[in-house]
C-alpha cells in the first residue's frame, strides 16, 4: 500500500508550532505505511503518473487533515478491503440531507486505477462511504480550525512535561513545538518559543522572551531575551540579555555571550567571552579568548565570505575590526581601536590606529556652544 498526501497552495506556508501540516501526516502514515509517501499539488493529482500497478492500494489524504492516532487508518483499510475494495471514502458527517460535503471527507482508499473516481468531486455521493468520529480524525481547512487545532496541541504538548519536571512561568505564554525533548528539569519563563528539533539538557534555565529552534542546550545553560537557531549551546554558558546565536555555531563550555552580541557559523572554545556589542561570524576561536565591546570580524568584501581564526587566551581590544582572512594566534593582544589586516604569530601585540592629535584651545573654533552661552 501507498499514500498520497494533497497539497494545497493556501497552506503551504501556514505552520502549526513550527511544523508543516503535512509533516504531522507523515510522522503518523510513517508508522503504517510501510512504502511510499508521495506529495501532491491538489492540480497536479490527475495529471501524476505513479511507477506502481494499478492494483495497488492507495491511501488519499488532504493536508489539512489531523490523525489522532494510525488506528483509524487501519480499522478504515480493513473495512475497505471487506468491501470487495472498491473506492471508499471516510467523512466526519453528513448534513440533513445526507450529503457529503467537501471539506467532510477526511481521506480515501482506492486503487490507483480508480484514482479518477476519488477526484471527481461530482461523484463522492456515489461512492461507498464511511463515516468515522471526530474524536481520531478532523479537517483544518480554514485559518480559524489551524489556530484551534495549534492551541489544542500545544497544551497538551505542555501538560506531558510539566508531568515530567519542567517548570514553566506563566505557561500561557510559552510555546513548545512537538519535537522538544528535555534531558532533565528545566526552567522556562513567560514568553518563550522552542521549537523545531530541539534538545534541552539538565537544568536548563530559559528566560523571558527567548526564541530556540533547531539548536541543542546542554547542562545548566542560561538563555534570556535571546534568539538560537540551529546551534549548540556548551554547558555552564551564559547567553543574553539580547544576543543572537545564528546557524551552524557552536559555542564552547562556560561561555559568555552578552548583550547585543551576534555569532554566525561560528565555534568558539571553552570559557570564551563576548559579553556586548560584538559581531563574531565565520570564526573558529580557542578558549579563554576575550572580545571586547565593538568587536568585528569583518567576515564580508561586497562579493564572499572569509573565515577568521583565533588561537587560545588572545585578547582582543575593544572597538577592533579583524579584516578575514586573518589569523590570530594564541596569546596574542590587539589594543583597543585598532584594525587589523596582517595576522598575527603568538604571543604578538599590535596597535593599528592613528595617532593622537591634540590642539590646544582649539575646541571653541568648531562652534560647540554650551547651554548657558545661548
Amino acid at each position: 500500500m501507498h499514500a498520497v498526501i494533497v497539497s494545497k497552495r493556501s497552506l503551504q506556508q501556514v505552520t502549526v508550532l513550527g511544523k508543516a501540516l503535512k509533516d504531522y501526516i507523515k510522522e503518523e502514515l510513517e508508522s503504517f505505511i510501510k512504502t511510499h509517501i508521495y506529495t501532491i499539488d491538489m492540480g497536479a493529482l490527475l495529471e501524476a503518473t505513479f511507477d506502481l500497478d494499478e492494483e495497488e492500494d492507495m491511501l488519499i489524504l488532504p493536508e489539512d487533515v489531523v490523525l489522532y492516532s494510525n488506528r483509524i487508518l487501519k480499522e478504515s483499510y480493513l473495512k475497505y478491503k471487506k468491501a470487495g475494495s472498491l473506492p471508499t471514502i471516510f467523512h466526519t458527517s453528513t448534513n440533513k440531507s445526507g450529503m457529503i460535503k467537501k471539506h467532510q471527507i477526511c481521506f480515501a482508499w482506492v486503487k490507483l486505477k480508480d484514482l479518477k473516481a476519488y477526484t471527481s468531486l461530482t461523484e463522492f455521493d456515489m461512492l461507498q462511504h464511511f463515516e468515522v468520529s471526530i474524536n481520531s480524525v478532523k479537517r483544518v481547512y480554514t485559518v480559524e480550525l489551524i489556530s484551534e487545532y495549534a492551541k489544542e496541541l500545544e497544551e497538551k504538548i505542555k501538560k506531558r512535561w510539566v508531568k515530567r519536571g519542567i517548570y514553566m512561568m506563566q505557561p500561557d505564554t510559552v510555546v513548545l513545538g512537538p519535537d522538544v525533548y528535555f534531558l532533565g528539569t528545566a526552567v522556562i519563563q513567560g514568553g518563550a518559543y522552542i521549537w523545531g528539533k530541539t534538545i534541552c539538557y539538565d537544568s536548563v534555565h530559559i528566560g523571558p522572551n527567548c526564541e530556540i529552534y533547531d539548536s541543542i542546550l546542554k547542562e545548566n545553560v542560561r538563555v534570556s531575551h535571546s534568539v538560537i537557531e540551529e546551534s549548540c549551546i556548551g554547558r555552564d554558558s551564559v547567553i543574553g540579555p539580547f544576543a543572537h546565536i545564528r546557524n551552524h555555531t557552536s559555542i564552547g563550555d562556560g561561555n559568555r555571550i552578552g548583550n547585543f552580541v551576534e555569532v554566525k557559523n561560528s565555534t568558539t572554545g571553552k570559557k570564551t567571552y563576548a559579553s556586548h556589542l560584538t559581531y563574531i561570524g565565520d570564526t573558529s576561536c580557542g578558549n579563554g579568548v576575550n572580545f571586547g565591546c565593538g568587536v568585528v570580524t569583518v567576515n564580508y568584501d561586497g562579493k564572499a565570505k572569509h573565515s577568521t581564526w583565533i588561537g587560545d587566551n588572545a585578547f582582543i581590544g575593544c572597538n577592533s575590526n579583524l579584516i578575514a582572512p586573518i589569523r590570530i594566534e594564541s596569546n596574542s593582544f590587539i589594543a583597543a581601536g585598532s584594525t587589523i589586516v596582517t595576522s598575527l604569530h603568538q604571543g604578538d601585540f599590535s596597535i593599528a590606529r592613528p595617532p593622537q592629535i591634540i590642539k590646544k584651545q582649539y575646541a571653541k573654533k568648531y562652534g560647540y556652544k554650551r547651554v548657558d552661552e545661548e
